[in-house]
């Protein structure tokens, strides 16, 4: 198919209503074409937009036919679905962090009483495609599993070796920390943040309000594994309390 060059042709419209006889008698005729003219341009602009728009928000989502979001290796990379490999919005936000199932997926079940918050969150971190800490070298660069493997002195991180990653290496890769409310802000808006007890007991995803869910002061959406494996709760039921608690986001 042919591709329209939408501007262009609007641009020809406005160039024939322009050359239309223009005797004394019709000019005020003729402005009013120009005028819807000059409408129909505005409005194709618009419409163009709009679907640059659109077009964007899909191709920002790689698909993966060959996932695996249910091992229980829990060492080794999950392999995603989807990805948000472009435009942030909380639409592509929320699919990321729904397809891991989080609620009912045997990944993230409690196993001889340890507890998998640490990989959930790395989970979706992954699919979101920015860096984060699991497998990282002696530099603090984050692996995937198979090159830690190969690495020497490469270690796996618990809750307690995220929060000491992310404060001496995030801004390296691009976060930063925030308040709880600029948190549920940038949720809203796509981008990917994190919730952690500043002990390193603790860590979850803050996620896109809903009509349901809503921020309350110092007290943001999230979703989680843990003791309880939620996709929908609020980071003060679920961390015991809203203070001392520490916030970090990413483009």
């Amino acid at each position: 198919m042919k591709k329209v060059n939408w501007k262009k042709s609007a641009a020809t419209l406005m160039c024939m209503v322009c050359v239309l006889p223009c005797s004394a008698a019709s000019v005020n005729t003729n402005a009013a074409i120009t005028a819807d003219a000059l409408s129909i341009t505005g409005a194709l602009e618009d419409a163009m937009n709009t679907a640059v728009s659109v077009i964007k928000k899909v191709s920002a989502i790689e698909t993966n036919s060959k996932y695996n979001m249910t091992s229980t290796s829990r060492a080794v990379d999950a392999v995603p679905h989807y990805r948000n490999v472009g435009a942030r919005s909380a639409q592509n936000y929320n699919k990321i962090i729904d397809q891991f199932n989080v609620a009912k997926n045997p990944r993230y079940k409690i196993t001889n009483g340890s507890t998998w918050c640490n990989i959930f969150a790395w989970d979706v971190m992954r699919a979101m495609n920015v860096p984060f800490s699991h497998w990282v070298d002696q530099k603090g660069n984050p692996l995937t599993y198979s090159v830690a493997r190969k690495t020497k002195g490469a270690y796996e991180c618990g809750v307690r070796r995220h929060l000491e990653w992310i404060n001496k290496y995030g801004s390296k890769y691009g976060w930063r920390k925030v308040s709880a409310s600029e948190a549920q802000k940038r949720a809203n808006k796509g981008y990917p943040t994190l919730v952690m007890g500043s002990s390193g007991s603790h860590i979850a995803v803050v996620r896109p309000e809903t009509s349901k869910y809503k921020y309350t002061t110092n007290n943001p959406v999230i979703s989680q594994a843990g003791a309880y494996n939620v996709n929908y709760g609020k980071a003060g039921y679920y961390f015991g309390t809203t203070k001392n608690l520490v916030y970090w986001t990413h483009n």
